[in-house]
C-alpha cells in the first residue's frame, strides 16, 4: 500500500509539473532535483527561500551573552544548543549530539522543541538538557545565553529554518554542509561548516576562539540574513522576478 501510495503521489507530482507556468522551490537544488525527476524546464522554477521575521528575532552580541551569562552565574559554563521538530532528520542530529556530549563533557548541549520528546524515555549524558517544545519566550531567553547553535543533520530537502534563526539571534553556529544546504553561507565568514565527524573538534575550538573573531562571524551572518531572508527582501525579489518571466510592461 506505502509503493502504491508514493506512486500516485509521484504521478500528482509530474501532472503538476507538467501543467504548471510557474513553480516556487524553497532551494535551487530541489528545483534541480524536480528538473530530473519529471524533466521540469528550468526556467519556470523560481527559487523563494524559507525567510525570518527580524522584527521578532532579538539580535544578541557576544559580549552581552556573556554578560548574560555572568548575571546567572553562568559565566564558567559553555553551552551548544540544538532547535529542531519531531522529524526525522533532527532525531538522527540528536543522536549524534548525544554521542558528542559524551565526547565532549565540559560542554552543556540543550535541546529545544518537539523532538526532544522522542528521547524522554532513553538514557542521556548529565550534559545533555531537553526542553521539550516551548513558547517563544522561554526559546528567546535560551538564544540570548547559549555559546554556540549546532546543526548536525546529515539528510533532507530545502533549507533549514533554524540555521536562520541562529544567524538572525547572533549565536555562532556549527553547521554540516547538508545543514547549510541552499543558504549560499561560507565556511568561516558565516559559520563553521564541518563534516559531522568534525563536530566535536569544531565545538572544541570555538569554545577557546576569541571574542573578536566570533563577534565577526556572527555579525557577517546577520548581515547576510538581512539581505537575503528577510521577508520583505524575498517579497521583492520574488515579485521583480516574476515581473521579468511573465509580464511586459513596455507598451
Amino acid at each position: 500500500m506505502g509503493h502504491e501510495l508514493l506512486e500516485i503521489t509521484r504521478k500528482v507530482e509530474d501532472e503538476c509539473c507538467y501543467l504548471s507556468q510557474l513553480i516556487m522551490v524553497c532551494s535551487i537544488d530541489d528545483g534541480k532535483a524536480l528538473h530530473q525527476m519529471y524533466g521540469v524546464d528550468l526556467s519556470k522554477i523560481i527559487e523563494v527561500p524559507n525567510g525570518v521575521d527580524l522584527e521578532k528575532v532579538n539580535y544578541v552580541e557576544i559580549e552581552k551573552r556573556y554578560l548574560n551569562k555572568q548575571k546567572l552565574g553562568l559565566a564558567g559554563s559553555f553551552t551548544a544548543i540544538f532547535l529542531g521538530s519531531w522529524h526525522s532528520p533532527n532525531l538522527e542530529a540528536v543522536r549524534h549530539i548525544l554521542k558528542m556530549a559524551q565526547e565532549l563533557p565540559n560542554v552543556n548541549f540543550l535541546v529545544i522543541g518537539s523532538v526532544g520528546l522522542a528521547f524522554r524515555d532513553e538514557q542521556r549524558p548529565a550534559n545533555v538538557g531537553f526542553m521539550g517544545a516551548v513558547d517563544e519566550e522561554t526559546k528567546d531567553t535560551a538564544f540570548e545565553l547559549v555559546d554556540v547553535a549546532l546543526n548536525p543533520v546529515t539528510f533532507g530537502s530545502g533549507t533549514n529554518l533554524k540555521m536562520l534563526e541562529y544567524f538572525a539571534s547572533g549565536i555562532p553556529v556549527i553547521s554540516t554542509p547538508i545543514g547549510a544546504r541552499g543558504l549560499g553561507i561560507k565556511d568561516g565568514k558565516h559559520c563553521v561548516v564541518v563534516e559531522l565527524e568534525k563536530f566535536s573538534e569544531a565545538i572544541a575550538h570555538i569554545k577557546y576562539e576569541d571574542l573578536a573573531t566570533r563577534q565577526m562571524r556572527v555579525e557577517s551572518a546577520r548581515r547576510y540574513v538581512e539581505e537575503n531572508f528577510d521577508w520583505q527582501a524575498i517579497a521583492n525579489n520574488f515579485i521583480h522576478e516574476i515581473t521579468d518571466k511573465f509580464f511586459d510592461f513596455k507598451d
